[in-house]
């Protein structure tokens, strides 16, 4: 269990891939106008909060993480881009590249399990918002 700074333990990490190889996902996933210039921006990150009275009503969680990871993975079938890695072919002589999605390579989707001792009002009153 990695702890940093902030009082978040990173309890699991790993990567998630579609739940079975799509044949779509072979081909080069191409980006358009609006895509390439959002590349620019931070990317959006979500999660789930999941709050307890007390440790005495926590559930057991590894099979509710177990079965996020598998629901990704199915989801991923229908939204494969979404575990693709950035390429990026630079044609020298044309003083161009081309930026797509590889969705056959590179490792999926990241999918973190983390805890930290925070209280709901802690997470709401917080002004630290992401520049």
């Amino acid at each position: 269990m990695i702890m940093n700074q902030e009082g978040i333990k990173v309890v699991s990490e790993c990567f998630v891939r579609p739940e079975h190889e799509v044949e779509e996902a072979k081909q080069p996933y191409h980006l358009g106008p609006v895509d390439l210039a959002t590349l620019s921006i931070d990317p959006i990150q979500k999660g789930l909060l999941f709050t307890f009275e007390s440790d005495l009503s926590r559930p057991e969680i590894k099979p509710l993480v177990e079965r996020l990871r598998r629901s990704l993975s199915i989801a991923l079938v229908h939204f494969y881009p979404l575990a693709g890695g950035f390429e990026t072919i630079k044609y020298e002589d044309e003083h161009a590249c081309w930026i797509f999605l590889d969705c056959a390579k590179g490792p999926g989707t990241g999918l973190i399990h983390a805890t930290v001792d925070l209280t709901v009002s802690d997470i709401l009153s917080s002004t630290d918002v992401h520049p």
